[in-house]
């Protein structure tokens, strides 16, 4: 497994397990593992798992969110234990946390309280 650690870095590809704060991920994660917080993900992430607040997602996401004000801007499917997250898109999956928000319902909406 490689890691990669770094703050306010520009990644194109980067290792399995990723600390750092601050940074920009290109394009694309699969199969990733970020502790980190303000960073920023350019592609989509699948099977990720992410530690960290304030972390901003421009495609969909598959996987699991711990932490707090993070943003999605496409599809979530997963599970997210936080409190005040974001998703524009769809939401499907489980959540714990709250003031949550999808802008989209889904099945499963009634455990997305939307606030």
């Amino acid at each position: 497994m490689s890691v990669t650690i770094g703050n306010h870095c520009i990644y194109n590809s980067v290792g399995a397990v990723h600390t750092g704060n601050h940074c920009t991920f290109t394009p694309s994660c699969n199969n990733f593992t970020l502790i980190g917080n303000h960073c920023k993900f350019l592609g989509d992430c699948r099977n990720c798992s992410i530690t960290g607040n304030h972390n901003v997602f421009e495609g969909s996401f598959t996987g699991v969110i711990l932490g707090n004000h993070n943003l999605i801007k496409k599809d979530f499917t997963g599970e997210i234990k936080g409190n005040h997250n974001k998703i524009i898109g769809r939401f499907d999956g489980n959540c714990s946390g709250t003031h949550n928000q999808s802008s989209v319902n889904s099945n499963n909406f009634s455990q997305f309280p939307n606030i």
